[in-house]
Formats: C-alpha cells, sequence, structure tokens
C-alpha cells in the first residue's frame, strides 16, 4: 500500500497528458489515455486495499454488508444471507467509516500514523515518580504539533488509501474475486481435507491411491496426478494439483464416501469449467448457468457441513462472481495463478522481458534519430519461429510453430522407419468389406492422393506415433473427436479410439490417414456421475490428421462394470522402467465408458459435441430451502448442547433430509474432552492407591534424565 499513491500519481499524469504510440493495424499514431480497470490480489491483499479488516471480521465480505455476529450468522435470516448478495459497499461510505474510525475498516496507511500518536500519548500521560503529570492541554498541543509533523503539509484525506478517491475505480466492485485463493486453495481445499478425513477414518485411502493411480489421463493435460505422492502429502497441496484433481475426483470416491460428497465433488468439477472459461460467446446465458450452479454447490456444501459456510467465509465470495464476470469478461482475465512464479522477480526484468518480446513479435517503437516508428527487420521477426525453446522460455505460445496433421514417425528396435504394406494395416481391412470410405474423397489429403485401391496398395506407409489436431495439441493413441465427417446427408462428428495412424514415404511428416474405432452417446447421462454415457461400437471410421479436432478423455465405466479385481504395473522414472510394482484396478471386459466433461482441455470442442440433453445436469439440491432450514436447526442445537454440556442433537433419520457428513469436529472434541476427564481420574485414583509406585517411577526418569541420554533421543 505504501506504492499506491505513487501509482495513483502516475496513472492520473499520464491520463491527463496521454501516451503516444503506433497502431500497427491501421499505420497511423495513436494516442492512450490509461485508467485503472481493477486490482488483482490474494483476499488479505484485497481487503487491504479495500480499506476493510478482511475475512476476521464480523462483516467478512469486501464487497457487501453480509455478515453479523455469530448469532446472527447461525439464524436462519443471517445464514440465507449468505447465499446472495447484500448490500454493496461505496468508497464514498468508507471514507465516511474511516475517519469516524470503525471497527469493520481499517485502513493500513493512516494506522501507522495513528498508532504513533496514541504511543506519544501514553508517554506524554505517564507520571514518573516524584514528577507532575503534565496538563491535558499541553499533551494535546504536542500531539497537534506531532500530527503537523507527520502530515509534512497534506491534508487528512491524503492520509488514507489513495484507491478510495480515485477516477475511474470503485475499489470494492474492482477488487474481482481470485480464484486461485478462493477456488482452488479455497472452498476445493476445505472440501479435499475432510474428505481425506473420512478416507482416513473408514480406512479407505489405499482404495483411493489405487482409484486415482488406475485413471487414464489422455485428454486432461493435467501433469499433477501423481497418485503416491498427492496421497502421501495430502495436506501440503498446491493449486496446480487441486486443478488436477478437480478433473478426476468423482471417478475415485465413487463408491467410497456419501453420496453428498459425491454430488459436491461432481458439482465442483462443473463449476470449475466453467469458471475456467478462457471465452463466453453468450454472456447472459453462460451467467444464468454459473449462477445456478453456484447456488446449487452452496447448498450442498450446507448439507455436508452446515457450519463450514459461516467459519470458511471463502464460499461466500463466488456469490460475487458473476457480477464481476458481467464487469470484467473471463475470470482467467483477472486471476493471479499466472503470477505466482515471479513473486521474487524484480519490475526492471519484467520490463526487460516485456520489451524483448515486444520487439521479437513484431512490434513498434519510435525512433527519436529517425523521427519515425521503426521495427525489427527480418531476422529479428523470425528468429521465434525458427528457435521456439527461445520462444518457451520467454513465454509466449509455440501452438502455431506446428500445423495440423503434422505428426513424429513411430520407430522401433529394428529399424527407425518400418514400412507398413498396405495389405495388412488396419485401413485396408477396412475398405474390403465395403467402399471406400467418403472420408478418403472429402478429407484434405496431401499432395497427389488419389482414392483408388491401387495407387493405395502400392505406395509405402509408415506408423506414426502422434500428431497435431486441428487445436495444435500434440495426440498419440487415444480418444478424439473427429469433426465435419460428411454422411449421405450431413456432416457430423464422431468421438473415436485412435487404432493406426498412417504417413506416406512420399511426403514430410503430414497425416495421411487415422483409423478410429467409433463410441455412441447414449441418450442419458449416467445417474450418479451426471456424466454422457457411451458405448465402444464395432463401427471403424478413416479420416485423414486434417479431421481430428482435439483429444477427450474417457474413463471406464467402473462403477457399473463392478471393477473391484486388482493388478499390479511397473513405476515409470525419468522415462525408465523400475522393478517396483503398484497396485491398479483391472477392469472388467465392457464396451461402456463415460466421457469427463469435468476435463477443462478442449471443454468447447467436447460441449458442442454433445446433444442438447445432455449439456445441462441436474440440481443436486432440489429443495434449497429445506436444506438451508436444516442446517440452521443442526448449528442452533450444537450451540444450545455447547452451553448444557449435553450432546449434539441429531436430526431425525428423514429421506428429505441429508445427515451431515463432514461435521465431526464437534463429536471429536467432545470424545477428547471425555477421554481427558476419565484419565485424569484414573490417574487420580491410582495416586491414592498406589502412592509410592509414582514416586518411584518419577525418580527414576529424573534419574535418568540426569545421568543419562533421553529414552527419546540418540546417544
Amino acid at each position: 500500500m505504501e506504492l499506491m499513491h505513487a501509482m495513483r500519481e502516475s496513472i492520473d499524469n499520464a491520463a491527463e497528458s496521454g501516451i503516444v504510440a503506433w497502431d500497427c493495424k491501421f499505420d497511423e499514431e495513436v494516442m492512450l489515455v490509461p485508467s485503472g480497470l481493477f486490482v488483482v490480489g490474494d483476499n488479505p491483499m484485497q481487503a487491504e486495499e479495500c480499506s476493510h479488516a478482511g475475512l476476521n471480521c464480523n462483516y467478512f465480505c469486501r464487497t457487501c454488508h453480509v455478515g453479523g455476529m455469530k448469532e446472527y450468522k447461525e439464524s436462519e435470516v443471517g445464514y440465507n444471507s449468505i447465499f446472495t448478495e447484500g448490500n454493496l459497499r461505496t468508497p464514498e461510505e468508507t471514507t465516511l467509516q474511516l475517519l469516524q474510525r470503525q471497527l469493520e475498516f481499517r485502513d493500513s496507511i493512516s494506522s501507522s500514523l495513528i498508532n504513533t500518536l496514541v504511543e506519544l500519548g501514553k508517554k506524554l500521560r505517564k507520571r514518573d515518580a516524584g514528577q507532575l503529570a503534565l496538563a491535558e492541554s499541553e499533551v494535546r498541543a504536542k500531539l497537534e504539533k506531532e500530527l503537523e509533523h507527520l502530515l509534512q503539509s497534506r491534508m487528512h484525506h491524503d492520509t488514507i488509501n489513495p484507491l478510495l478517491g480515485m477516477d475511474g475505480l470503485n475499489i470494492h466492485l474492482d477488487t474481482p474475486t481470485e480464484i486461485l485463493h478462493t477456488v482452488l486453495l479455497g472452498v476445493m481445499k476445505y472440501f479435499w481435507g475432510q474428505t481425506v478425513f473420512l478416507l482416513e477414518k473408514a480406512k479407505l485411502l489405499t482404495i483411493f491411491q489405487t482409484h486415482l493411480g488406475s485413471l487414464e489421463t489422455d485428454g486432461l493435460n493435467a501433469l499433477s496426478l501423481n497418485a503416491d505422492y498427492i496421497c502421501h502429502y495430502k495436506g501440503g497441496l498446491i493449486g496446480k494439483h487441486f486443478k488436477s484433481l478437480a478433473q478426476i475426483m468423482p471417478f475415485t470416491v465413487y463408491d467410497l464416501v456419501p453420496k453428498s460428497v459425491l454430488d459436491g465433488w461432481t458439482t465442483i468439477g462443473e463449476l470449475v469449467i466453467l469458471i475456467w472459461h478462457t471465452k463466453i460467446n453468450n454472456t447472459e446465458s453462460y451467467l444464468a448457468v454459473l449462477s445456478r450452479k453456484i447456488s446449487d454447490f452452496l447448498n450442498v456444501t450446507a448439507q455436508c457441513a452446515p457450519s463450514i459456510l459461516i467459519s470458511k467465509l471463502k464460499f461466500h465470495f463466488l456469490v460475487h462472481l458473476p457480477a464481476f464476470i458481467r464487469r470484467f469478461g473471463p475470470v482467467i482475465i483477472f486471476s493471479t495463478e499466472r503470477y505466482e512464479s515471479f513473486n521474487h522477480d524484480t519490475c526492471t526484468m519484467f520490463v526487460r522481458n516485456d520489451t524483448i518480446k515486444h520487439i521479437a513479435t513484431g512490434g513498434y517503437w519510435y525512433d527519436a534519430d529517425a523521427e519515425r516508428w521503426v521495427q525489427g527487420g527480418p531476422g529479428v521477426v523470425t528468429f521465434l519461429e525458427d528457435h521456439p525453446e527461445h520462444a518457451r522460455l520467454l513465454g509466449i505460445p509455440n501452438e502455431n510453430l506446428a500445423d495440423p496433421g503434422t505428426g513424429t514417425i513411430l520407430t522401433t528396435e529394428r529399424s527407425k522407419r518400418d514400412i507398413i504394406p498396405w495389405e495388412i494395416n488396419s485401413l485396408r481391412r477396412n475398405t474390403q468389406e465395403e467402399p471406400f470410405p467418403k472420408s478418403f474423397s472429402y478429407s484434405l489429403l496431401p499432395g497427389d492422393f488419389s482414392c483408388d485401391l491401387v495407387s493405395m496398395n502400392i505406395r509405402r506407409w509408415m506408423g506414426m506415433l502422434s500428431f497435431k489436431t486441428q487445436s495444435r495439441r500434440r495426440c498419440t493413441f487415444a480418444c478424439v473427436i473427429a469433426g465435419k465427417i460428411p454422411t449421405t446427408i450431413y456432416y457430423q462428428t464422431h468421438i473415436g479410439c485412435i487404432r493406426e495412424i498412417l504417413i506416406s514415404t512420399t511426403t514430410q511428416r503430414t497425416v495421411a490417414f487415422v483409423a478410429l474405432q467409433v463410441f455412441s452417446i447414449m441418450p442419458a447421462c449416467h445417474p450418479l456421475l451426471h456424466l454422457p454415457c457411451l458405448v465402444l461400437s464395432d463401427k471403424e471410421l478413416v479420416v485423414s490428421g486434417m479431421d481430428i479436432v482435439c483429444a477427450v478423455n474417457l474413463q471406464h465405466n467402473c462403477l457399473d462394470a463392478k471393477c473391484t479385481d486388482l493388478s499390479t504395473k511397473h513405476v515409470w522414472q525419468e522415462r525408465t522402467q523400475t522393478d517396483q510394482t503398484t497396485s491398479i484396478i483391472e477392469h472388467r471386459p465392457s464396451p461402456h465408458y463415460l466421457l469427463n466433461t469435468f476435463s477443462i482441455h478442449n471443454y468447447e470442442h467436447i460441449h458442442s459435441l454433445l446433444p442438447e440433453s445432455l449439456r445441462e445436469t441436474p440440481l443436486r439440491v432440489a429443495d434449497p430451502g429445506a436444506v438451508q432450514k436444516a442446517a440452521v436447526k443442526q448449528m442452533q442445537g450444537k450451540r444450545l448442547a455447547k452451553k448444557s454440556g449435553g450432546e449434539v442433537a441429531i436430526l431425525p433419520n428423514d429421506e428429505d433430509v441429508v445427515q451431515p457428513a463432514f461435521d465431526h469436529g464437534s463429536k471429536k472434541q467432545a470424545k477428547a474432552k471425555t477421554t481427558g476427564k476419565k484419565k485424569q481420574q484414573q490417574q487420580l485414583l491410582q495416586q491414592r492407591v498406589c502412592p509410592i509406585l509414582f514416586s518411584s517411577h518419577h525418580h527414576t526418569f529424573t534419574s535418568s534424565r540426569i545421568t543419562g541420554p533421553h529414552p527419546f533421543t540418540e546417544a
């Protein structure tokens, strides 16, 4: 906050004079007038920027006036208010409250000045022995003189948060909810901790680790799913781990946790997909779905742990996300996740890197000597295309450096480039029983390829290990989306499993044909996991490499197939197979699979593929009012039991009332208190019965501690 005065002054000066730049699209000079858009940071930093006391005060939200005393938040009216936006705060109101020194407001800039005056006042009013105390008028005069010295000819308004009065900036509405610390390291971390507690309590953590290690990761783009690491360091995971877990948790706990907890994880998966959107086509439709999903997630949380919504206050921050998205665009724009790795870099390093990127990517700058706008020469502008490793170091995406349909040739131990005769490959087998697939004549085939079987038979082919899809991502033998495949009437998009990839010896790296085994999409989602169900059919399809849109993540439907048998596989370390083995689930023979729509990667393509009936999932909580009312009754019962020292009132076992799965703290605390009291009574009884034994034991322990090493330390 010490830099905010200088930052505001710099922006105000630049806005007043303007910044002259060059528009490379229209080839003309333009003037930029900067203004504050939003201020990013984690929740404590944003609270300080709003001159708010943060999550520890009763009115905990920096954006609205939700909250109150604990008794109020546990009441029906106060508890229901957490699920909605309250009256919005304004900078003018905050400034007035700061001058009146309200407790829920805290200004870090003026606090140091006030603390200095308070300490000086205490020192002046302190009376030493044998001396008279200073008169109050004299104390006040000295304090005013010190205040004038501290202000340094500034007005009182200049000593408070400069962001409160900044032109074009409403600090309460322009500090948007930050998803790294609020979602991944906030609400999701809470769910993870409570879920792990349930698994450990039921001794199911080993089974969870086996499930996690057995998942298919192709198409996920989630590199942080090491089952051994996640389960061993379950209490020390960071954002990238939670981002990966959000995409696969329902597949690992479907038979290990209560249904309410599973509903929480499926809702988290859908919520993370919506939050991590990079492009919003229809804002109103998107915000309606997002608001509905946030409300449903909060209701599921109230089922699992009613009190967590008033003890872990980040849940309420999700309510403001739709308003911030409407104001600024996709959440990824104001996320600090990308900046976390640069905490220790200096501003100078940022400026130099941005200057290099600006020049190397063809940017213009004004040359004072030439008196014109210039850019780098051809060797400079094309340098990154010829050196993709430098582009990666600068943080510039190199997706455009590889064309769709190009790939890597498959190598074997016998030969680096094995020739595959046309008669034995799967593509030839697909063309023997029926006419040549129409996709051959439609696909953008390279070179002078023709479609007759004779030509295909005399050409020489090589297998490929991987290739680039239309989304410019590397794809191996995985499940993919093949788009715009012609049928007799219209173009159709398929989901298929790659069986073979071929490249002609007469071309360089361009994929000629890809053999797919097609999946059929079932008309209804899975009733428990709420995911599209697929069936692997006997139908095979041949397309070109250019027809492959992207890779998708499919998981075997172990829930319905009842896959419980275990097998082992060797562990790979540093691309080397070791002798160490680990347990995995052995899938039963079944053609049924689940399309992982929780996958963040390629979500837009997956969503467009599904029919309308499968794009929207039902609400996990059908009656939010009843859930919130039951949550309030449980919290009030716990408070009354705590005052009376009795047991917590248990909700009636009704089908419409879900028993809380996460509220175990009170029982554990009561058990610990009872155990401690019982142990103390036993010790008192033993001391009365056998005082000599206790005295002798104490003497022996003291003697060993003095004359020799402690029994729990090394000699």
